[in-house]
């Protein structure tokens, strides 16, 4: 999260439009670098699957805004658990069930 007076200064920057795209891009991460992170993938085989699920989206296979609603939830419902991944890849597949999707998760990541 940005600090407010760095808020502030991207904000009027891009409002003016004189905000050069170094800085724009200093502030983005990508959504494989914000899943592994924001759900403590250590793992390899979590890492294999959120760059899976970064894969579906970019096939158009999955909704990115399907994603970002579970992961927001994952993080918010289970900030203090060591399973974020476990718990992002069931809460996704039943998601993407609902919409139609048919997500298979890998065989390393049981429930518990």
């Amino acid at each position: 999260m940005l600090p407010r007076r760095r808020f502030l200064q991207v904000g009027v920057a891009a409002v003016a439009g004189g905000l050069a795209p170094a800085a724009v891009a200093r502030d983005q991460s990508t959504l494989q670098q914000k899943l592994e992170v924001g759900l403590e993938a250590r793992q390899q085989i979590e890492k294999n699957f959120v760059r899976d699920v970064v894969r579906m989206v970019k096939q158009g296979q999955l909704k990115l805004k399907l994603v970002l609603e579970t992961f927001q939830y994952v993080r918010k419902r289970y900030r203090f658990s060591d399973r974020k991944v476990r718990v992002f890849a069931f809460v996704l597949q039943r998601r993407a069930k609902a919409a139609g999707v048919n997500l298979q998760l890998p065989a390393g990541i049981k429930k518990r």
